[in-house]
């Protein structure tokens, strides 16, 4: 995964796919292994857990700058995969250094952007300016 090139969505329809022409980063899709076309579109355990594994694996290979285009004033949902597994290898990484912004992007808004900091849930974007409690 090309440093600062990476990019995790999350509630948001087919924006993503906007934001990926718009930006020029990747998102997971682009690093599926050979025959893995799609997330699965069923919920067969073996094809869960596989893709929750790639997308971890996905995050765990991501370094530098990453933008996260997620709903800007509602929280997230906690059982879907980006905040459950992506976002907290993502904040593991950006406290040892790996990564060194997250960036929120407005879905809505592809130029408006703030640091990313999620409150002590791990679920809300906090206002700009804000200090995450801990």
């Amino acid at each position: 995964m090309p440093k600062d090139k990476a990019f995790f969505w999350s509630q948001i329809g087919t924006k993503y796919l906007e934001y990926a022409s718009f930006s020029g980063l990747i998102w997971d899709k682009y690093a599926y292994p050979p025959g893995f076309t799609d997330r699965p579109n069923n919920r067969e355990k073996e094809a869960v857990q596989f893709a929750r594994d790639f997308f971890q694996a996905f995050a765990e290979a991501t370094s530098g700058t990453v933008h996260i285009l997620v709903p800007w004033k509602t929280p997230l949902d906690p059982s879907r995969t980006f905040p459950s597994v992506e976002l907290k290898i993502l904040l593991e990484s950006l406290k040892n250094g790996k990564i060194t912004e997250l960036i929120h992007v407005n879905p809505d808004n592809f130029r408006e952007t703030q640091p990313y900091k999620p409150n002590v849930q791990m679920l809300l974007p906090l206002p700009p300016g804000d200090i995450p409690l801990v």
